[in-house]
């Protein structure tokens, strides 16, 4: 199996691999048009099991969706479930965009998630493909969140109802927190290798 690992315009703004600078804050379509365009410059044979952590998670959704000739499989690693508005309040929904619009670092990358979601939400359904959802099990704790925070709960929600839609469950890993291919690397690898033999 050939992997390929692939870091956003703008995502890391520091030592010696510094991505592409591009604006910010910039649209989920620019960040899937950007993987279609390095696939076909890299030559990459396809399909490929997508495998996306956090905001990947809509991008590898709206890819999916939108270009299911290049998707044979998908691995979401505690995403942002296309469903996180369903289960949150208007306040917790405002705060979410609005501080997805501004980068956490200087030079870093600012989304648009309302507007990740739209597009989503009028896109072709996702294909019939294997899949996997992870969630972490651990979060920030209550004296560092405010009522504008989605809960754990809420997020645990919203990734069992992409699950539902991916035709599979959200497995919870108990002992991670949000980078779960930092806490659980070999969860997240078993999982790959799972969905890759599947697909093939």
């Amino acid at each position: 199996t050939r992997i390929c690992v692939y870091d956003r315009p703008g995502t890391r703004p520091d030592g010696s691999d510094r991505s592409t600078p591009v604006p910010q804050p910039h649209t989920v379509v620019d960040d899937v048009d950007d993987v279609v365009r390095l696939i076909a410059a890299a030559h990459l044979p396809g399909p490929f099991v997508v495998a996306a952590h956090s905001y990947g998670g809509l991008v590898a959704d709206l890819l999916a969706r939108t270009r299911p000739d290049l998707v044979s499989g998908l691995v979401m690693v505690d995403p942002v479930s296309e469903f996180q508005q369903a289960v949150g309040t208007p306040a917790q929904n405002a705060t979410f965009d609005r501080d997805g619009r501004v980068p956490a670092t200087p030079g870093g990358e600012g989304v648009l998630f309302d507007d990740a979601f739209a597009r989503i939400d009028v896109a072709p359904e996702l294909p019939d493909i294997p899949a996997a959802v992870l969630s972490s099990g651990k979060f920030p704790p209550p004296a560092m969140l405010t009522p504008q925070n989605y809960t754990l709960e809420q997020i645990h929600r919203a990734n069992a109802m992409l699950a539902t839609e991916l035709h599979t469950t959200n497995r919870i890993v108990a002992d991670s927190g949000h980078n779960v291919m930092l806490y659980a690397p070999e969860d997240v690898a078993d999982t790959i290798v799972s969905i890759v033999q599947r697909a093939r």
